[in-house]
Parts: structure tokens; sequence; C-alpha cells
């Protein structure tokens, strides 16, 4: 599963739980370029990511106006007023870096993108697809440093998202 069909399925899923979902999400130029197999499915979620907001439209590639933290744009950055529920997450997929890479990427930028002081509210994440040796990759970053930082994996698969809290071992 590409990192653009992650980002899709993910956000179906926070829609489906927050009616009133805010959301932008990134879709980096490698996700539109490639191979032509790559570059089909990243242009087929970048119209379905765009269609997929019922409150107000999907941001794609912008900045939140509510997300302060000017170190990096998140893969997906979204909120509920709601709820007071923030998302900040990073998502890895199918790609040409090696897996360890990927997870290295996606937990920096995670670092990167936290707060001096984290609250219950804002979810900090990591989207992969639920596989083996994405989840093998996950087992290495301890506990006590998701629990620090508020880490949620994100599993997702063709029928749903399986989310990891960062109290729970999986």
């Amino acid at each position: 599963m590409y990192q653009s069909a992650v980002k899709l399925r993910l956000l179906n899923h926070l829609f489906e739980i927050h009616s009133d979902l805010e959301a932008t999400v990134d879709i980096d130029g490698m996700e539109l370029k490639g191979g032509n197999h790559k570059q089909q499915i990243g242009v087929i979620c970048k119209a379905k990511l765009q269609n997929l907001s019922l409150t107000k439209p999907l941001q794609i590639n912008s900045t939140h106006p509510s997300y302060t933290n000017n170190k990096k744009r998140p893969d997906i950055f979204a909120f509920s007023k709601k709820s007071n529920r923030t998302y900040i997450i990073e998502c890895e997929g199918k790609g040409s870096l090696q897996m360890n890479m990927k997870m290295y990427s996606a937990l920096s930028q995670v670092v990167i993108n936290t707060k001096s002081t984290i609250t219950s509210n804002e979810i900090y994440g990591i989207a992969v697809p639920d596989k083996q040796d994405y989840i093998k990759q996950l087992r290495k970053i301890p506990q006590h440093i998701r629990e620090l930082l508020n880490i949620h994996f994100f599993l997702i698969n063709r029928s749903g998202v399986t989310i990891i809290k960062p109290n729970q071992t999986f």
C-alpha cells in the first residue's frame, strides 16, 4: 500500500469518527511522480481526498491555521472542535526507502512536530500498512517514549484502521 493510500484510508477513518473534522494533508511530489502505477495511485488518492470532507474542504499541501509549529508540515493535520482533538500524523507506505529508514524518518518527523507541552487531546501518530515488516519496526520504539510523546500507531488495511494507543503493547 503506497503512502497516499495510507493517508486516504486514515482520513476516511477520522472523518467517520469526527463529523466536524477539519484537515490538511501533505502530498509530496514523489507521491505524484515516479512509476506509472505509483503516479496513478497518487493522482487517484488526491482526487478522492479532495472530495472527502463533508464540512470544510480538505486542504491539500497547505498549513492548517491552528497548526503553529513552523518546523515541518505533517502528512496529516486534523482538528475536531467538538472533541477538541488534534491529530498530527506521519504516514509511511510502499516505496524505495528501506523499511528501517522509513520508520526513522516518520519518528523523527513526529518528534520534530511535538510541542513542548503535550496534552491528551493532541494525538501524535505514525500510520503504516498493517503488515508484519512495518509492525516489526514500530515495535522498536520504546513504549515509555510513546507514552511520553503520546504517539499512537495507526495500522491501515483494506477493511479499516487499528489504533494502538501509547499505553498498549502489541
